[in-house]
């Protein structure tokens, strides 16, 4: 079959049958059951499928981007694969990069999502070295938009970072592996640890706004029966200025062995 162009044929087929029994329109040499050829265009499809409505479900244009309408079922449980990094392998949906760890999976018989794993065994989990995930306020100021969840080395750190994502060091608060919770500090000693560099700046603040029944500070040693230990320390230049023993005597500036109830300085 030929098509007219102007007052000739051309020497290209719009629809070809070959005799292996293949067949091409667009081409006259088919490679394929059925080989589809669309025009120079690059906005033309190649393929269309439409309703009685003439509403498009499918389409396929010469660029190569193919578009769906509605849902679309994909049963085969084999590995499937949509232009290299995006696939369907044994009911997952991944989204990757080719030679590269799956950057995304979906699993919907359990449920798990994972980024940069292809086995979640939770149902979100992000994996990579130094894994973080980013809370990103577009409204707000300049290097106030980012907040970061971050996990290195088995602890947990919680910052923020700039606009040219520049993280902050240390991190606002960090968490380590024993349970040690740091404010200031990347490595927290204590169960609490507080550090400042502020000049000015009160490490502890703490507030009651309890109109008649306001409680500020308490202190608890419930099994502690000995002496030698303080409840309250406070130290300047490495030396002790106050401290509350658990006897509770009080010692301002003076040494901490002396005997009497309050010792002062």
């Amino acid at each position: 079959y030929y098509a007219a162009n102007g007052t000739a044929l051309t020497a290209t087929s719009t629809i070809f049958l070959s005799t292996g029994q293949l067949v091409g329109i667009g081409t006259s040499t088919p490679y394929s059951r059925l080989s589809v050829w669309g025009d120079s265009s690059t906005t033309g499809k190649a393929f269309e499928v439409t309703n009685s409505a003439s509403t498009t479900l499918l389409s396929l244009a010469n660029s190569g981007a193919l578009t769906v309408s509605g849902a679309s079922t994909f049963s085969s449980t084999a590995t499937t694969t949509f232009g290299g990094p995006i696939s369907s392998n044994s009911g997952n949906f991944i989204i990757g990069s080719a030679g590269t760890t799956n950057n995304l999976l979906l699993n919907p018989y359990g449920g798990n999502v994972g980024v940069g794993t292809s086995t979640p065994n939770w149902l979100f989990q992000v994996a990579g070295t130094r894994p973080s995930l980013a809370l990103s306020d577009t409204s707000a100021g300049a290097n106030l938009k980012h907040w970061l969840f971050s996990s290195m080395g088995g602890n947990l750190y919680i910052g923020t970072s700039t606009d040219a994502y520049a993280t902050s060091s240390p991190a606002a608060l960090s968490i380590t592996n024993a349970g040690n919770v740091g404010i200031g500090t990347a490595v927290p000693s204590y169960p609490l640890h507080v550090v400042t560099a502020t000049g000015g700046m009160r490490v502890t603040y703490l507030t009651n706004t309890h109109a008649t029944d306001a409680v500020g500070l308490e202190v608890d040693l419930p099994n502690y029966s000995g002496t030698s230990n303080w409840i309250i320390q406070a130290k300047s230049g490495g030396i002790e200025r106050f401290i509350v023993k658990p006897t509770g005597k009080v010692v301002i500036g003076a040494s901490p062995a002396a005997t009497s109830r309050l010792e002062v300085k």
